[in-house]
């Protein structure tokens, strides 16, 4: 045993702290995080009446400069609704400029949709012209299906020209 111990101090071990002391394998119990409390007024003392009388007084000065809003206690001072409110109608003000912008890219977005289908629909058409132009037997409605073709054909490439300017 004593070997083993002699052993282990000549080479160094992870339990060996560098003044060639052994360190315990049992971890050390560690303290609690303490709370910290808020120091409140002393009830005895008659500091809790001072701190409400000055906060009654400060709330009657806001009171006397706006008599007509409402006042609310943030925990310091006494503000009033109005300078919430307008600090909140400052906020909206980006919420609106994004919301008009969004609803113009989705107008854009619509316009685009429209003249896709319209461009599909005429795909379709000259699809189904086409396969009629096989099976056509007199030149009269040979004559009639291509200049179908040539119209539908027309109104496609002035979707499609619609549909990349948006």
């Amino acid at each position: 045993m004593v070997e083993r111990v002699v052993q282990v101090l000549d080479e160094g071990s992870f339990y060996l702290l560098p003044g060639r002391i052994l360190r315990s394998r049992v971890p050390k119990k560690r303290q609690p995080l303490r709370k910290i409390r808020k120091t409140l007024p002393h009830t005895t003392t008659g500091e809790t009446e001072l701190l409400d009388k000055s906060k009654e007084r400060q709330r009657k000065d806001v009171e006397d400069r706006h008599p007509n809003t409402p006042l609310k206690w943030d925990g310091h001072r006494w503000t009033t609704y109005q300078k919430q409110k307008e600090n909140i109608e400052q906020q909206l003000q980006p919420i609106d400029e994004i919301s008009l912008r969004t609803g113009l890219i989705g107008g854009f977005l619509m316009k685009v949709k429209q003249y896709a289908l319209q461009v599909d629909k005429g795909v379709m058409k000259l699809k189904s012209l086409s396969s009629n132009l096989q099976n056509v037997s007199d030149e009269k409605e040979r004559n009639r299906i291509t200049s179908e073709i040539g119209r539908i054909d027309q109104d496609v490439l002035s979707y499609l020209r619609k549909l990349e300017m948006y």
